[in-house]
């Protein structure tokens, strides 16, 4: 990392211990299983993927597409994919905001309102992100294919299919790792559009999570443990309040599935794993809500201090793309993602 980098981390981590109640950080990380230099490491990845969306410039479609040589039934398929894109992250937005959260780390799902006259003749302004992620949902099946709850079921999708649209995502993955290597630019872009993908759909941890059951011979697994590492939800924490969250720890969730789904686990203690992880949890999002020593919000502040180097630096020592890894199926291990996607399917049928 550069070196201004490495004053931030130890900027958050002496943020963590002096704004936090001590018995709250005794009880998550004391006998824990996330370590304070971990939760720190993805703190600071959430800042910086919250800097670059605020810092990113944005413009209009036809910025970036020949959009005036485009024929009406083009525009017409990019309008219909942006659209369809708007509308998974308008339902997380409303979700959070009935549950009376409105936070800083949510802004990137934020719609540009299409109050006036202007508004609507410029149009959404877009940054490069926003048209990989639309153009990822209208290319990559497996994301429409998830977020319909079709992939769970051999009558929509034949296991020979189920390969074939994993086998496009793994290379999908292959590509951005090859473009993460090009520039400083090109590795905070490939880490972020991985990073959102994953906690969206969370493709390597249910892919783990499989991979796991079927070495354990285990066969059913609780639909709560899943969603405590996927989904967006309210919860009492015990030292604070009420909080709106999700779980965003995408390399942490992985290493946890051996204590989460072991069949011999204590249900006593896997409770008590569960409460640490959802005071987690409330650390997490009220790090976006702390105001620095200036007087604005301390996210803010880190946004203003740090560049676009210092952030590919930090990024290629995380290094998320570590948890990806090259799908192989038998039909067993294919019925077993199917179970877990189904379970997980759940949660997504009820927001």
């Amino acid at each position: 990392m550069t070196d201004n980098m490495v004053l931030m981390w130890k900027d958050l981590m002496s943020t963590l211990f002096s704004c936090f109640d001590e018995k709250l950080l005794e009880y998550i990380f004391i006998d824990g299983f996330v370590s304070p230099e971990s939760f720190i490491e993805h703190m600071l990845f959430e800042f910086c993927k919250y800097t670059y969306y605020e810092i990113v410039p944005k413009y209009p479609l036809r910025h970036f597409l020949q959009y005036d040589s485009m024929d009406n039934s083009e525009r017409m398929v990019y309008s219909r994919t942006m659209d369809y894109a708007q509308k998974f992250k308008d339902k997380n937005y409303e979700l959070l905001k009935e549950k009376g959260d409105d936070p800083k780390e949510y802004a990137e799902l934020k719609r540009k309102p299409m109050n006036t006259i202007s508004d609507r003749k410029d149009g959404y302004e877009l940054s490069e992100m926003d048209l990989f992620e639309t153009k990822t949902i209208h290319d990559l099946e497996l994301v429409k294919t998830i977020a319909e709850n079709r992939i769970y079921s051999s009558k929509k999708i034949s296991n020979q299919r189920f390969k074939e649209i994993f086998s496009d995502y793994d290379i999908w993955v292959q590509e951005l790792i090859e473009r993460s290597k090009k520039s400083d630019e090109d590795m905070v872009f490939s880490t972020i559009a991985f990073f959102t993908f994953e906690w969206k759909y969370a493709i390597e941890y249910y892919y783990h999570l499989s991979q796991f059951l079927i070495e354990n011979n285990i066969e059913s697994i609780e639909f709560f443990s899943t969603w405590l590492f996927t989904g967006t939800f309210e919860f009492e924490s015990r030292f604070i309040k009420t909080v709106s969250a999700d779980s965003r720890f995408i390399k942490d969730r992985i290493e946890l599935i051996p204590i989460f789904f072991d069949a011999d686990c204590n249900p006593t203690v896997l409770e008590i794993y569960k409460r640490k992880y959802i005071e987690l949890l409330t650390i997490k999002t009220l790090f976006f809500k702390l105001t620095s020593t200036e007087g604005g919000l301390y996210v803010d502040w880190f946004k203003d201090n740090v560049s676009m180097a210092d952030i590919a630096s930090f990024f290629r020592d995380y290094n998320v793309f570590q948890i990806w890894q090259q799908k192989s199926f038998d039909n067993k291990m294919i019925k077993t993602l199917r179970y877990v996607l189904e379970v997980s399917s759940t949660f997504n049928k009820n927001m």
